[in-house]
C-alpha cells in the first residue's frame, strides 16, 4: 500500500508542522515516509505546501503526483490542487468556514469531505496549529481506513 497526501493553505498555518508530525507518526508505526516542503517566501501569508509519502514498501519516486488526500486550508489552496487528486481514489478535505466554494475534485461529488470550522477553536487557544492538527486527524483516518488489514 501505498499513499500520497498534500497538505496546503497560508503560511503560518502549521501545514509544515502538520506533515512532520504525520511523517514521524508513520515512521514510528514501522512504515516508509517521504516528506517534502514549500515555504520559502511564503513563511508568513502566502502559499504554503507540504507532501508526503507513506508506503509498507520502497518508496521509489519521491514526488507526490496525484495524491490520495488533498487537505486545503485556504480558497486558493483548494482551488489549486484539488484537480491533482487521484481520480479513483482521491479525497480532499477542506474547512467549511475558510473555503466556502468548494471545488468539484476529480469530478466525484464524493470525493470531497468538509469538516466543521476548526479556526475559531485555534482562535480560543491562541494557536494556529490546531485546526492543522485536527484535520490532520481526518486525513490520517482516511489513510488507515483504506489501509488492508
Amino acid at each position: 500500500m501505498q499513499k500520497e497526501l498534500r497538505l496546503s493553505g497560508s503560511g503560518g498555518q502549521g501545514v509544515i508542522t502538520a506533515a512532520i508530525i504525520f511523517a514521524e507518526a508513520a515512521t514510528a508505526c514501522g512504515m516508509n515516509v517521504a516528506q517534502s516542503q514549500s515555504y520559502g517566501p511564503e513563511a508568513r501569508g502566502g502559499a504554503s505546501r507540504s507532501e508526503g509519502i507513506v508506503s509498507d514498501d520502497v518508496i521509489y519516486h519521491p514526488h507526490v503526483e496525484h495524491p490520495d488526500i488533498v487537505l486545503a486550508m485556504t480558497q486558493a489552496a483548494a482551488d489549486k490542487y484539488a484537480g491533482d487528486l487521484d481520480p479513483e481514489e482521491g479525497i480532499l478535505i477542506v474547512d467549511s468556514e475558510l473555503v466556502p466554494s468548494v471545488p468539484q475534485a476529480a469530478s466525484r461529488p464524493s470525493a470531497t469531505t468538509g469538516v466543521p470550522a476548526a479556526s475559531p477553536v485555534a482562535a480560543e487557544a491562541s494557536a494556529v496549529t490546531v485546526p492543522t492538527t485536527s484535520w490532520q486527524g481526518t486525513a490520517c483516518g482516511s489513510l488507515v481506513r483504506s489501509r488492508p488489514s
